[in-house]
């Protein structure tokens, strides 16, 4: 009976404890905070996927048109600019290019270049919280205009700098040593 109650005792006297309640207290805030890190972490690795697939469509669209202008294929052109930038075709990613585009306010127009780079990142922490990983996706569009009428032509080098506004609408700057 006396062993019952000193073992009642002793088992009363450690669930009062509070004794390692802190070191308890500070691991689990520790788990807590590196996991946030790590979503933090993997949130902004997709915003700069994001912010490269735009960086790669723009490059490929302008790539293509450039490509158009001279007489050569859009498409090739501007789908090997989507490469060299780290969106080539396959896996997880996939790059579109369309001359002309399929959609939006310049369907059909055989100027403009259409490039679509859609890239989906992989999960590794969100996982535990997304059922589908979210999709990187840029659409970017740009138009060939060599007919459009000069309104400033430098003969030898044209700088703008400072603070200087030009507004030069449905025109073109050029210069005669080949730069703007």
């Amino acid at each position: 009976m006396r062993a019952a109650r000193a073992l009642r005792s002793r088992g009363a006297g450690a669930l009062a404890s509070r004794r390692g309640a802190t070191s308890l207290l500070v691991a689990t805030m520790a788990g807590t905070l590196v996991g946030m890190a790590a979503l933090a972490t993997e949130g902004g690795s997709w915003y700069v996927t994001l912010r490269s697939a735009a960086t790669a469509a723009d490059l490929a669209a302008l790539a293509g048109a450039a490509a158009r202008d001279r007489g050569a294929s859009a498409v090739p052109v501007a789908l090997d600019t989507a490469a060299r930038n780290g969106f080539s075709h396959g896996g997880a990613t996939t790059v579109q290019a369309y001359n002309p585009p399929a959609s939006g306010p310049q369907a059909g127009n055989a100027m403009a270049v259409e490039v679509v780079v859609t890239r989906t990142p992989v999960m590794i922490f969100a996982g535990a919280f997304l059922s589908t990983a979210p999709v990187a996706r840029s659409r970017a569009v740009a138009i060939s205009r060599a007919d459009d009428e000069v309104c400033v032509l430098a003969l030898n080098s044209l700088e703008l700098g400072g603070n200087s506004t030009t507004q030069a609408q449905r025109c073109v700057l050029a210069s005669g040593d080949g730069g703007v």
